[in-house]
């Protein structure tokens, strides 16, 4: 599966005007149902790849089916919260994730 920029809305935009909230326009809610529609998708093992977004994957509901690859690139700025506000510093995010087993309700991961 490949999708090119369809996480993100107007990165140009975005960084040309200087915008610190995205709540109007692409909320966090958004970009957390596709992560987590796609998350689900994946077979345990597979890989997920991000390289342009808005928004982390880290910080998705999806987040305990993807293990974050150890040394993969981290996604470049700007990027935003769950609460769709931009990042000040930019915390480290990774760009490529392998799907874990599924995990059950009474299961939890450290």
């Amino acid at each position: 599966m490949l999708a090119l920029a369809v996480l993100q809305r107007e990165p140009h935009r975005v960084i040309d005007r200087g915008i610190t909230d995205l709540s109007s326009s692409y909320p966090f809610a958004r970009f957390d149902a596709a992560i987590c529609a796609l998350a689900q998708r994946l077979r345990p093992g597979g890989f997920f790849a991000i390289v342009h977004a808005h928004y982390r994957v880290e910080d998705s509901s999806a987040a305990a089916l993807l293990d974050p690859v150890a040394d993969s690139p981290t996604l470049s700025g700007p990027l935003f919260d769950r609460d769709s506000r931009r990042y000040v510093p930019i915390p480290p995010s990774a760009t490529l994730f392998v799907r874990c087993a599924a995990i059950s309700p009474a299961s939890s991961r450290t």
